[in-house]
């Protein structure tokens, strides 16, 4: 997990806090105890129903992911829309999902990535990818690829395309079965007005939340982990100004996005309102 990777100790860090804050296996530590809101570590599940911040997941190196979309009343996740990594400086990745995928998606240097789709199913996304490397001179900046991903790739194999593309090592274990719309809502029309009923109807369905966590997540890393190998392929041998280091600069974030979200099941679970019980300033909901 922690060998040196193409882009430098510092995500090799990143990724190594992943791993070290959680317990061993894949049973998160559901619990509604102490922790400290000066330094929180974990995952952080919002009490607050109303809110489009559905969570957050706090690594020991200063790194955030954040996790928006809304609630049945139930308490149970009726759709995730968005997520935005945070890293120690403070700088933000963010991906907006529609249906479960990736829409669009800025990196930290302000490059973005826009998705149209053909074709969904539960084995294969086809579409098109709009390109923008902010980094570039204006006749170089924009790029546009077709796609076209299986998605039925076990964790082992991405685990070794990943790293054979962008030199990151991650996790090689299957995520758990994503459980979104396959839950009935026991009534849907319920409403809790006491902080303690809706953290402890919240805390029911935890593991619903951390399953789909890390099965949004494996997709994540899937669909880029695709797009970065078409663009080495298409785009890197045509533009010259378009080198695989402008790529995997552009791309690594997206990938640690979807890697601590996938990792959730491994971390220490809260139920807490985020924003009043932690001191944290969480992100805008990416649009």
């Amino acid at each position: 997990m922690c060998s040196k990777s193409a882009i430098g100790h510092g995500v090799i860090t990143f990724l190594c806090s992943i791993q070290f804050i959680g317990y061993s296996g894949c049973a998160s530590s559901l619990s509604t105890g102490t922790y400290d809101p000066d330094h929180p570590l974990g995952l952080f599940v919002n009490s607050d129903l109303s809110s489009s911040n559905l969570g957050a997941i706090r690594l020991p190196g200063g790194e955030s992911v954040y996790v928006f979309g809304s609630y049945f009343a139930s308490g149970l996740i009726q759709e995730i829309t968005g997520a935005v990594l945070q890293d120690a400086d403070g700088n933000e990745a963010t991906a907006t999902l529609e249906n479960g995928l990736v829409k669009r998606a800025t990196s930290f240097d302000g490059s973005t990535l826009d998705m149209s789709y053909d074709e969904v199913s539960s084995r294969r996304i086809k579409g098109r990818a709009d390109v923008f490397f902010a980094g570039l001179d204006e006749s170089d900046q924009n790029q546009t690829m077709e796609f076209d991903i299986d998605l039925q790739k076990v964790a082992a194999d991405l685990a070794d395309e990943v790293r054979d593309l962008l030199g990151l090592n991650i996790s090689d274990s299957e995520p758990p079965e994503d459980p979104l719309g396959k839950t009935k809502v026991f009534d849907s029309a319920l409403e809790f007005e006491k902080t303690e009923a809706r953290a402890q109807l919240i805390l029911a369905f935890a593991q619903f939340h951390i399953a789909a966590y890390a099965a949004l997540g494996f997709v994540i890393v899937e669909i880029m982990s695709a797009v970065v190998g078409i663009l080495f392929e298409l785009v890197a041998n045509v533009v010259l100004a378009v080198t695989q280091a402008v790529i995997i600069a552009m791309f690594t974030p997206f990938i640690l996005l979807g890697e601590v979200m996938r990792l959730a099941v491994r971390q220490p679970l809260f139920v807490v309102d985020i924003n009043i019980d932690l001191n944290v300033s969480p992100p805008k909901r990416p649009r």
